[in-house]
This record gives structure tokens, C-alpha cells and sequence, in this order.
């Protein structure tokens, strides 16, 4: 399977050369967000992003703005074609594509939703995926989630209860209860089995910056698993590859 990021970078490029852009020096420039600038000031305070887990960072293009996760997080500023010719293996690059990707893609106006939920609108975000998975796939007994979403995660526990599944990739996270026979499964070495034993499975949009996505990707073609990726960060590969998404309050 070709790298979903390096098929989002072929994409990407061919729409650049369509707008006549690819010979233009663009600049682009790339920081990392403050927790309130990035999603407010929300009711709880158990996201990755306020525990300091991950960094937000954001790519201005023109008028818009793209966001994407990362844990490593790095600013930059230059063209994009020299954006393009970074090397994707190392995480900070990936971050700095995605999010260059988004912004570039919402001026273009052929995106939305490209920065993050605000204040109260990620556990309405939860409230409306179970509404969606109710309207949608009302088949599904057994749901997972690969990415730890604490508004999203609450949500569903409620709905689904022990027919929830949760994968993440911290190890402080893994093994913590998020309900009663809730178990956070390793995100490294179980996605197998929470593919497996699930009828849906809703996957953060981050792993196309963690270098998960391909391996989830495979795991859903081997089990003919129905799934969507949820969130901003995965707003211009979607878009470009045709990957389902959801992201019911982004901005």
C-alpha cells in the first residue's frame, strides 16, 4: 500500500500544478498553538491537548488557517514546494505537511472544518457522532474508538457501554478505565484485536501524523471493518484520498 501521507503529498501537488500555483513561491508559515487558542475553554479538562500531551499547531495560507496534532511539535516558514520536500518519516515533518495541506486546501475553498472544536462544542461533537452511528449504522453492537477523545469516548460509553473498545498510543493512558469493563488497549500492539472484535470503528484523524494510519487502513480492508477518521487534523487528506470523516463543529 502506497503511504497514505506520500499519496496526500501526489494529490496535493497535482492540485497545485491545476491552480497554477506550483511555480509560484508561496509562503506558509507554521506555529504552535496555546491550549485556549486552540480549543478554548472547554467543560472538562481531560484532553491530550491540556495535558500537555500533544501541541496544536497551525499553517496560515492567505486567509486560512489549518491545524493538525502532533506531539513534536515545530514551527517553520518558507515556500511550499520546499514544505514538500521535507522527509516524511520524521513525525514533525508530517505535521507541518498536514497542517500546510489544510490551510492551503481551505483557501482553495475545496475543505472545511480545518481548525479544532471550541468551548463547548467538542462534547456536543460526542453527543451528535453517537446521533451519526445511530442514524448511519444502527447495525453496530460493538464500537471502537483508536485514539483517546475524552468528550467522544464519554459519549459512547454511554450508548454502548462494554460494547466500547478504546485504543491509545500513550503508555500513561493505556490500561486506564473509561467505564466499567473499559479498558484503554494499546494503540502499538492491539489495534488488531479492537478491529477484530468491533462492527465500527471511529479513528482519530492524528494518525495520519503518527504513522498509524496505513497499518489501521489494512486492518480495515482485512476485516471489511466500516470505519470514519473524526477531527481536523485529517480535513486535506480525506478530502484528497476519499477517506470517510467526521467533524460535526470545526471551524
Amino acid at each position: 500500500m502506497v503511504g497514505v501521507l506520500e499519496a496526500t503529498r501526489k494529490k496535493f501537488t497535482e492540485i497545485l500544478r491545476e491552480e497554477g500555483l506550483e511555480k509560484k513561491t508561496i509562503d506558509i508559515a507554521v506555529r504552535g498553538l496555546e491550549v485556549e487558542e486552540a480549543i478554548g475553554d472547554p467543560e472538562r479538562d481531560d484532553f491530550p491537548l491540556q495535558q500537555g500531551e500533544e501541541v496544536m499547531i497551525e499553517a496560515t495560507f492567505g486567509d486560512s488557517r489549518g491545524q493538525a496534532f502532533t506531539d513534536r511539535p515545530t514551527d517553520y516558514s518558507g515556500s511550499i514546494s520546499e514544505l514538500l520536500e521535507l522527509n516524511l518519516n520524521r513525525p514533525h515533518n508530517r505535521a507541518l505537511v498536514v497542517a500546510a495541506v489544510n490551510a492551503v486546501l481551505r483557501e482553495l475553498d475545496l475543505i472545511e472544518g480545518t481548525r479544532h472544536c471550541r468551548d463547548e462544542e467538542p462534547e456536543k461533537c460526542g453527543q451528535r457522532m453517537v446521533e451519526w452511528l445511530d442514524e448511519n449504522h444502527p447495525e453496530v453492537n460493538k464500537l471502537g474508538i483508536v485514539g483517546y477523545q475524552p468528550a467522544i469516548i464519554e459519549a459512547c460509553y454511554k450508548s454502548y457501554g462494554k460494547n466500547l473498545m478504546v485504543s491509545d498510543l500513550n503508555p500513561e493512558r493505556v490500561g486506564e478505565q473509561v467505564g466499567e469493563g473499559v479498558r484503554v488497549l494499546n494503540g502499538k500492539t492491539e489495534n488488531r484485536q479492537l478491529v477484530e472484535e468491533t462492527d465500527f470503528v471511529l479513528a482519530t484523524g492524528s494518525t495520519i501524523i503518527n504513522g498509524t494510519i496505513n497499518e489501521l487502513l489494512q486492518l480495515f480492508e482485512e476485516y471489511n471493518r466500516s470505519h470514519a477518521f473524526f477531527g481536523n487534523s485529517i480535513a486535506g487528506p480525506a478530502y484528497l484520498l476519499n477517506l470517510p470523516r467526521l467533524c460535526f463543529y470545526g471551524h
